[in-house]
């Protein structure tokens, strides 16, 4: 056999002959004549040589990198903030200073959103995740801020300070497993959420000082986003269907508000509760009117063609007599 795969096939021939020939061979007798007839019919056709075999290359996974202009977009805008913020911090009162520094932001934004993501993965949901937790933290590093009496350059800093730490700690904690886009979404509509029942409220309190109406917009919004990421941890829910819900919620609430203001009750505590009202009817009614957004079309229309079904059901009992009764499914 080593002589038939180097392709001398003339010698391996004569080898198999010989172990043909060989008394005692058994079953090998028969296979060595097979193969040296293989071997002499390989050797009248001419040159014979067997080639290493080829594995197949599998093509890499395509990475998904659909969030890339999102976070490109994201990142040129966040970096004009920077550029400015760092005007503040540096009490610079020249306007042309502010402009050199939001271009030169500007562009270190794009670049870093850009050149690092050229050969990773970048989905769309984990673009998304980035941008809310630096909005997020930003805004809470503002509230903090002016909560602990800070001056304008202190809480200029603590924005700055904080969204930059929020986006950092984000893109480390999605380099490995990204959220959906939904997820994310779900995450937002609960801190928008939270931050308007935050201004509701402030709104039916009697002469909130500013301290206190920056506690409230501070819990409730933390609230809202706390509670909507555990939701989207259980549920899956498309951006979609976030949004429609987002929408119902925004009209409830116009409506809500508009009911004490076409009764032409000026009063800050009607307004505020019927806001909160038609908020609370507003996005539960766009929580059920939505709740098929995300079905498979097939699947639904194969529920459907199996509608509704009733059937009697008789049972006879352990004791004696039967049980009668009707089960379905609908």
């Amino acid at each position: 056999m080593a002589l038939l795969l180097d392709g001398k096939l003339e010698e391996a021939a004569r080898a198999f002959d010989a172990v043909a020939a060989t008394p005692g061979a058994g079953p090998l007798a028969d296979r060595a004549r097979t193969l040296a007839e293989v071997s002499r019919a390989l050797a009248a056709r001419g040159h014979f040589e067997l080639q290493e075999p080829r594995l197949e290359r599998r093509r890499p996974a395509r990475l998904d990198r659909s969030g890339r202009a999102e976070l490109a977009f994201f990142g040129t805008t966040y970096g004009i903030w920077t550029g400015v913020a760092t005007g503040l911090l540096a009490e610079a009162d020249d306007g042309r200073a502010y402009l050199a520094l939001a271009i030169a932001g500007g562009v270190g934004g794009l670049t870093l959103a850009i050149l690092p993501t050229r050969h990773a993965a970048m989905p769309e949901g984990r673009a998304q995740a980035i941008e809310s937790a630096t909005s997020w933290g930003t805004f809470n590093g503002g509230l903090i801020a002016a909560l602990a009496d800070a001056d304008g350059k202190g809480v200029v800093g603590a924005t700055l300070g904080t969204g930059l730490a929020a986006l950092g700690t984000t893109v480390l904690l999605t380099r490995d497993r990204s959220p959906s886009s939904g997820a994310v979404a779900l995450t937002n509509s609960g801190g928008i959420w939270g931050l308007v029942t935050g201004g509701l409220t402030l709104a039916i309190l009697d002469d909130a000082s500013a301290t206190t109406a920056q506690g409230v917009l501070l819990a409730t919004t933390d609230a809202g986003l706390l509670a909507m990421a555990l939701v989207a941890r259980r549920v899956e829910m498309s951006r979609g269907r976030s949004l429609l819900i987002d929408a119902g919620g925004l009209l409830g609430t116009l409506a809500g508000v508009s009911v004490p203001a076409f009764a032409n009750a000026e009063n800050g505590h009607a307004i505020g509760a019927a806001g909160l009202a038609g908020m609370a009817v507003g996005l539960a009614a766009g929580a059920y009117l939505s709740r098929g957004w995300d079905e498979d079309p097939d699947q639904a229309a194969a529920a459907r063609a199996e509608g509704a079904m009733a059937a009697p059901m008789v049972a006879r009992l352990e004791g004696g007599g039967f049980s009668a009764g009707v089960a379905g499914r609908f």
